[in-house]
């Protein structure tokens, strides 16, 4: 859209439509209108506070909110459960930095269509949310690099970073132990020879 900068009339709808497009673009802005509506379809307000923290929490997530306050809206309308939305707004939260929702609310209402009780779902939905708060807590686990040509790529870990990893020695030993373990079940005995003692 070419602006005229002598007219005053353009100029105006250019910078309204430049900001519609950044806030009703993202789905994320909450008017008082869509607060007042979500609080009509039954939303608490620890709910709408989660909505908002994802809404300031966005510049710092890898991917987009998913729980926006437009897919709540359409949750509730559907009659997901005020609880469930919390969870799935919590999770949403805690996997920020995942590549993608671990569980997403379409995946809640064909749990729910299929005749899954709500308590497993809240379990599950739990346990996916202790899971992430646990990796952000610690960030244990898991770490995101960026690549020399400027790419991400998820790191993973596995043990204890605090615990110093063993010697070669030590675990060739442990791995010995384990083989020797083994072939006495297999009823294989083997005498292995000793080390000299120094002095001898």
């Amino acid at each position: 859209m070419i602006v005229s900068h002598g007219n005053p009339i353009g100029h105006f709808l250019w910078t309204a439509g430049l900001c519609l497009a950044l806030i009703a673009g993202t789905g994320w802005a909450m008017s008082p209108d869509q607060t007042q509506k979500l609080k009509n379809l039954g939303l608490s307000a620890g709910s709408l506070e989660l909505i908002e923290t994802l809404e300031h929490q966005a510049g710092q997530r890898t991917r987009p909110p998913v729980m926006t306050a437009d897919e709540v809206a359409r949750l509730a309308k559907e009659g997901l459960e005020e609880d469930l939305i919390a969870l799935l707004l919590r999770l949403d939260l805690a996997s920020g930095q995942a590549p993608a929702l671990p569980v997403t609310p379409t995946a809640v209402q064909a749990l729910k269509k299929e005749g899954v009780q709500k308590e497993t779902i809240q379990r599950l939905l739990e346990g996916e949310i202790k899971n992430y708060s646990q990796l952000k807590e610690t960030d244990m686990g898991r770490s995101i690099v960026t690549r020399p040509d400027g790419s991400r790529a998820i790191v993973y870990q596995v043990g204890d970073p605090d615990r110093p990893s063993p010697s070669p020695k030590d675990q060739e030993e442990k791995e010995m132990e384990r083989a020797l373990k083994i072939l006495e079940r297999l009823n294989i005995h083997l005498k292995l020879p000793q080390p000299e003692k120094p002095g001898n």
